[in-house]
């Protein structure tokens, strides 16, 4: 497999968000499978500054059982940017990353809420992961395109749909009146 340099990473993000209708994508530029080699704060201070600038009420963030030494980074530095101290932020999720979730061992991955989509749906998600050309492999490998399919087919049959995909809660807040 072929690494993509930045600016092809760029470009695959950029295709993939248009493909999926997302408005604004931000890139900070942090050195690809070297965050582990960053102070944390420096994969912090780009979180929090894109959590003030949009003010999200729900975070998807990598899931903390992830191989991937740079989605571990990512999910503790999130946890730390996105304390319960931003009034607005409500809900927090990990995702399931092809590739990498799977491969955590010992820890897991525990999904606990699904989001189910159509055919129509499935076909964005293909399009949008087939611009990461050398992410993508042969089947039976989870990053090939059969594969994914196969995964949202039995996210999706955990909860009676189609298709889904499964997150796992981090944290949800309900702030009532005082």
């Amino acid at each position: 497999m072929r690494a993509q340099d930045g600016s092809e990473k760029r470009s695959a993000t950029e295709e993939a968000a248009r493909i999926l209708g997302v408005e604004s994508v931000v890139l900070v530029g942090l050195p690809d499978q070297h965050l582990d080699t960053l102070p944390i704060v420096d994969v912090i201070t780009p979180i929090e500054k894109a959590v003030r600038e949009f003010e999200p009420n729900i975070i998807y963030v990598h899931s903390g059982s992830d191989i991937n030494k740079d989605h571990q980074v990512v999910f503790e530095a999130a946890l730390v940017a996105i304390r319960p101290k931003n009034e607005y932020i409500e809900e927090i999720y990990s995702f399931y990353t092809v590739g990498a979730t799977e491969w955590g061992y010992p820890r897991s991955f525990n999904p606990d809420t699904w989001v189910g989509f159509d055919e129509k749906v499935m076909k964005q998600k293909l399009d949008a992961f087939a611009c990461y050309e050398t992410e993508l492999c042969e089947y039976p490998h989870p990053r090939s395109l059969k594969a994914v399919e196969n995964l949202a087919a039995m996210m999706g049959n955990q909860c009676c749909m189609e298709y889904a995909e499964a997150f796992e809660t981090v944290r949800r807040v309900r702030r009532g009146e005082a």
